[in-house]
């Protein structure tokens, strides 16, 4: 014990000198991290001073009881063994004064372990080193046994505390847990490469349901298995890497070895010192509502390393404890072959996480949006040119769709006059109607498939979910300014609008005392603390894009369907805004945008339409002619998708007025008594 021993010196640099990324400082508590903070660069808010702390020992009361506090890496125990006579005790090293640090070597600790006699048994050292220039860690330890006979140890450690609390709420906590492995080795088939894990396990789903306790409290569980997960253990997944991470930063735990020396099936990569990691809840009775409140802490449960007489076991692990950036995790040779870039996931999770926000497609966009960075070197001017390139790739599907409903909106508008006439005239049949119905569209060369036009917007769907779950997820975007900072230019530095793309627009910014949270949706916004401009930007060009490319009400709409436009055209343009008003301002630049670019797309092929005669119903009517007549003369040729559901309509509106003609005959013609029939003779 070493009751009276300096406070432990620090590690790293938060200026960057020396090329350290990161500041530690140590706890006398197990010699875990009491800190860790990124350098230069990563701050808490744009204007603040406060570095990001990813890493930090927390204290929970315990009503009736001491204080609990966990240590991030901290050394929690030891247990010894002695083979020979099978005798074992179990050592806390998570105590005050456990650890000395050692004479001119900061980030490096001694402890030593003795009998009950006062005889020495083991000497334990933990080192602690920044890799310069990156945002990595390695903690190493040894194990010395200062016996003449064999022994056996096994390490308890400590590992990455639950991230902060995220700054901004808006759309949710999203922390989680995460897992790389190798496949089994039959599955992996001589194959290295590491596979990240997509079940994006959220801090809810890690907790668990709650228990009772014997006392009948509520709680969650204070300690449970995270790996090896029941899916892992039935498939013969290997660990490789495991890690908290956040929306916009990561501390992962992974072996450390040479990249160069990997062989073919990667067994070199395989974490095999941690035999089980746990969860730890310092705080499990809080109440449900509090859960963004638990502290959760990793426990490793290491493999046991056998100690010949006066010799020595030394194992080392890395930690990444830093943004989730591709260059950083892809450039570095030890994170790419560890493949810590599968944590960096474009995607909400949830049950249809994955399939629902495309995340095959997230990558490609943010490829692109890397590339126009890199050209102009602003974000918002990137996201503007990445909603460029998407809208002119999918410029044919749009024009072909767009056509399509606009011609099949002119012919529905010149025929309602005779619509309506038939709805009076035959107000009482419903199938005579829609039998005249019918003819009339076949007369007038309307085509159903014309309502199909939509389908090919709907098919467009996936590219923006996919582009907003990007723009949501990138760190690239966390506190760089819009359009070159140069509201931020014009004003010193004062004006924050714009200085951040992670965060709303800050227009103009609130004194605290006015700082609220909104209610229902408060959970989802966090608390509001300005003014924003660009939500109420959306909601302008939204109304004008409803205006604009609604289409106007028709003799076929009921009274319910026109209604429903009109509250439509009021209720979007004002509810989006309100949901949108504490996003991120990245996310609000592409849905204004990509609206204006809607609006103007529209007009450029209306306006197109128009003057090539495609909107004229007299025309229109005169094509379908023609082509009827030329389809009678000539073999039918095969068609793509869009031809084949046209072709498709048009037989389903052949089939139907056949039937519909089949009906009136029938009805026309006499019903032939049956010769079973008595009176059939006497009638006849």
């Amino acid at each position: 014990m070493y009751p009276e021993a300096p406070a432990p010196r620090g590690l790293g640099s938060l200026d960057g000198e020396g090329g350290d990324s990161m500041r530690i400082e140590f706890s006398p508590f197990g010699s875990g991290i009491a800190s860790l903070k990124l350098g230069e660069g990563f701050f808490e808010e744009v204007d603040s001073e406060e570095h990001v702390e990813l890493q930090a020992q927390r204290t929970v009361p315990r009503p009736g009881r001491s204080d609990l506090t966990a240590v991030p890496f901290a050394a929690l125990a030891i247990r010894v063994t002695d083979p020979a006579s099978g005798e074992r005790a179990t050592v806390g090293l998570a105590g005050e004064g456990v650890w000395r640090e050692l004479d001119g070597i900061p980030g490096a600790f001694e402890a030593f372990i003795e009998t009950a006699d006062g005889s020495p048994l083991v000497r334990l050292e933990r080192r602690y080193a920044i890799e310069p220039g990156t945002f990595r860690v390695t903690i190493s330890r040894r194990s010395e046994n200062l016996t003449d006979r064999p022994l056996t140890v096994t390490w308890y450690e400590a590992g990455p505390i639950d991230l902060p609390e995220p700054v901004t709420r808006y759309g949710g906590d999203k922390r989680r847990v995460r897992f790389g492995y190798l496949l089994n080795p039959e599955a992996q088939s001589g194959s290295a490469f590491v596979t990240a894990d997509r079940d994006l396990t959220g801090r809810g789903k890690v907790l668990g349901d709650r228990e009772t306790d014997d006392a009948g409290y509520e709680r969650w569980k204070p300690e449970d298995t995270l790996w090896p997960t029941p899916k892992s253990g039935k498939e013969g997944r290997r660990l490789v890497w495991t890690a908290f991470t956040g929306r916009y930063f990561a501390v992962a735990l992974h072996p450390v070895f040479d990249p160069q020396a990997v062989g073919a099936g990667g067994e070199e990569k395989l974490f095999t010192q941690v035999e089980q990691i746990d969860r730890l809840v310092l705080n499990p009775y809080l109440g449900k509502k509090d859960i963004d409140h638990a502290v959760m802490l990793m426990r490793l449960n290491h493999e046991p390393e056998r100690l010949a007489p006066r010799g020595a076991s030394e194992q080392t692990m890395g930690v990444y404890a830093g943004p989730l950036l591709h260059e950083d995790l892809t450039t570095d040779p030890l994170l790419a072959s560890l493949n810590l870039d599968g944590l960096i996931v474009y995607n909400f999770g949830g049950p249809c996480g994955e399939m629902c926000t495309f995340s095959w497609l997230t990558y490609v966009l943010m490829a692109v949006l890397r590339f126009a960075h890199s050209i102009t070197g602003d974000w918002a001017i990137s996201i503007i040119l990445l909603v460029l390139v998407v809208r002119t790739t999918l410029h044919p599907i749009t024009k072909w769709s767009q056509i399509r409903l606009l011609r099949f909106s002119k012919q529905m508008q010149s025929i309602a006059p005779m619509q309506q006439k038939i709805r009076e005239k035959y107000k009482d049949d419903a199938k005579r109607q829609q039998q005249e119905m019918a003819k009339l569209w076949q007369e007038e060369g309307i085509n159903p498939a014309g309502a199909l036009g939509c389908l090919p917007m709907l098919l467009q769907s996936p590219v923006w979910i996919a582009l907003y779950a990007s723009l949501y997820f990138a760190a690239e975007l966390r506190h760089e300014a819009a359009f070159w900072g140069v509201f931020q230019s014009i004003t010193g530095g004062e004006w924050r609008f714009l200085a951040d793309l992670s965060r709303p627009d800050q227009m103009v910014p609130l004194p605290k005392a006015l700082h609220f949270t909104p209610p229902l949706i408060g959970g989802i916004y966090g608390e509001i603390k300005s003014i924003n401009l660009l939500p109420v930007l959306m909601g302008v060009v939204f109304w004008a894009h409803q205006k604009y490319l609604s289409p106007p009400p028709s003799a076929s709409m009921s009274a319910e369907m026109e209604q429903q436009q009109k509250i439509m055209k009021v209720m979007f343009p004002l509810m989006m805004p309100i949901f949108m008003y504490a996003a991120p301002s990245g996310l609000t630049i592409y849905f204004i945008t990509n609206s204006t670019l809607g609006i103007l797309e529209n007009k450029h092929i209306r306006h197109n339409a128009e003057k090539k005669g495609l909107l004229d119903p007299e025309k229109i009517k005169a094509q379908k002619a023609a082509k009827r007549a030329a389809k009678g003369s000539q073999p039918a040729k095969p068609g793509g998708f869009m031809a084949k559901l046209q072709a498709l309509a048009e037989q389903q509106q052949q089939a139907q007025q056949q039937k519909a003609g089949k009906a009136k005959k029938v009805q026309n013609t006499a019903r032939k008594p049956e010769p079973r029939d008595r009176n059939y003779k006497k009638r006849k």
